[in-house]
C-alpha cells in the first residue's frame, strides 16, 4: 500500500504530515521504517 494511502487512512491530511509526525516522534520516516520492517522479517 502506498504511504500516501496509509497517511489518508490514518487521518493525516497528506503524506507530508505523516512523515513530519513520524520524524518528530520516532526519528525516522515512513519509508525508512517500512524498509527496516521488511529486512527484519
Amino acid at each position: 500500500m502506498p504511504i500516501a494511502e496509509i497517511a489518508m487512512r490514518a487521518g493525516f491530511s497528506d503524506q507530508a504530515s505523516l512523515t513530519r509526525t513520524m520524524q518528530r516522534l520516532s526519528a525516522t520516516t515512513p519509508a525508512v521504517y517500512r524498509k527496516a520492517q521488511k529486512q527484519s522479517g
